[in-house]
């Protein structure tokens, strides 16, 4: 009697100890056959959901690939109204001083001394008839390159083959930047081989001098408001036309060197001061 009290301490609903851990394996094993099957399920509407983006990815890129050019037309649409009212209004200057002109020369045919005031005043008034025509050139000019080259293209470059089986300009940059909690430094860059093959232009080298970048204090800690002095009238030369025969920008390299917690100060200095003189690759890979 008291071994088969002790047996039935032994057992839970009439199974042994070993059953019941059995029992529970097998449960516990039916659980994660479930649990695999619903990751797995999961899974493999996820897979599909992916390979999903990814055709939508590709027809995406397929039409931004199409409508690039077009898109380009609009990439600074402030830009090219401003120059497309800025090229009616030199047009219309230009007509009136050559309407002038032409009264003027009709007038000297027969001068006499009765036309002699209205012959004074015609000239006066028809002075300003080359500066006109050349804004009027200048206008012109800029829209074509907009078409051609896109919004600010750049000063120094080179061609290179693009993906398309054909070439494009890559920007030679100009110098380095350093940005630093309160202060920039300027490092020097070694003026590009040849020359713009666009328009004639000298030599990279001798754009430099022209342009003053020999002047320019690199090594030192400048001021936001030194930074600006110096490299404005730079900037200035390209997007007057003085370097290209159209507007075009400078590019430089870019550093952050900026502590932890003064990352607004490299946002301000980045998109503000350097963005607004220059174009700007900002170096991730290379320390400075």
């Amino acid at each position: 009697m008291d071994a088969e009290t002790e047996y039935r301490r032994g057992t839970i609903l009439g199974l042994t100890i070993a059953e019941v851990f059995i029992l529970l394996l097998f449960l516990l094993l039916l659980m994660y056959l479930g649990l695999h099957r619903h990751w797995e399920v999961r899974s493999e509407a996820a897979a599909a959901k992916l390979t999903q983006a990814e055709e939508r990815l590709t027809v995406t890129e397929d039409t931004l690939e199409r409508w690039h050019p077009v898109m380009d037309e609009f990439k600074a649409p402030d830009r090219v109204m401003t120059l497309q009212r800025r090229l009616v209004e030199a047009q219309a200057e230009a007509k009136r001083h050559r309407e002038a002109a032409a009264i003027l020369e009709k007038l000297e045919d027969g001068e006499t001394d009765q036309a002699s005031q209205c012959i004074r005043a015609l000239r006066d008034a028809n002075a300003g008839l080359e500066e006109a025509e050349s804004r009027a050139r200048r206008c012109e000019r800029n829209l074509a390159v907009i078409k051609t080259k896109g919004h600010n293209p750049p000063c120094w470059y080179r061609m290179v083959d693009d993906e398309k089986g054909g070439q494009r300009e890559k920007a030679y940059y100009m110098l380095d930047v350093g940005v630093f909690d309160d202060h920039f430094v300027l490092r020097a860059v070694e003026p590009p081989p040849g020359r713009a093959v666009d328009d004639d232009g000298r030599l990279y080298v001798e754009e430099a001098a022209q342009i003053g970048l020999d002047a320019v204090p690199y090594g030192t800690r400048l001021s936001d408001s030194q930074f600006q002095r110096h490299l404005a009238p730079i900037s200035e030369a390209g997007q007057d036309g003085l370097v290209r025969t159209y507007s075009c920008i400078f590019w430089v390299r870019v550093w952050d060197n900026t502590s932890e917690g003064a990352k607004r100060r490299w946002q301000r200095a980045h998109d503000r001061l350097i963005e607004g003189l220059f174009g700007a690759y900002t170096v991730q890979e290379d320390a400075w």
